[in-house]
């Protein structure tokens, strides 16, 4: 049998984990993002490009920037929701005090989601100026 110390020091750890993980998910996207658009500018203004390799260079970049953004949003939001029944079973484990109150106030996803739709909302708004501000489409054309 498991103690219930033992049961909230797990529980608490898990909670921190997944705090951890949505900052880690937004690290990565930096990385992966800032690799797609520090690529595509050194393609763009490296040499000059006919046009069909040019617009090749945008489909496929475009789709790089899109097609990530939604992986990166799926770790966000799943740490998010973990998070949330983390501290549903920590509260749980909490008990209730004499007026039957529970012990451990129970989650809330506002105002302790901010940071993770500040995270989205970048994400989503990075991966739109990129398909908007494409460097093939700026650099200057053969």
């Amino acid at each position: 049998m498991i103690s219930e110390d033992a049961q909230y020091r797990y529980i608490t750890s898990q909670i921190v984990d997944r705090i951890d993980k949505s900052a880690s998910a937004l690290k990565r996207f930096i990385r992966l993002f800032s690799a797609v658009v520090g690529g595509s500018i050194c393609l763009a203004t490296n040499k000059p490009l006919d046009a069909v390799t040019r617009s090749t260079y945008v489909l496929l970049s475009d789709a790089l920037a899109v097609v990530t953004m939604p992986v990166f949003v799926v770790l966000v939001v799943e740490s998010r929701r973990s998070w949330y029944d983390y501290r549903w079973a920590q509260t749980e484990l909490g008990g209730l005090d004499e007026t039957g109150g529970h012990r451990i106030r129970p989650p809330k996803l506002f105002p302790a989601a901010v940071g993770e739709l500040v995270m989205l909302l970048a994400m989503l708004l990075a991966s739109a100026l990129f398909c908007w501000f494409t460097p093939f489409l700026l650099a200057p054309s053969n």
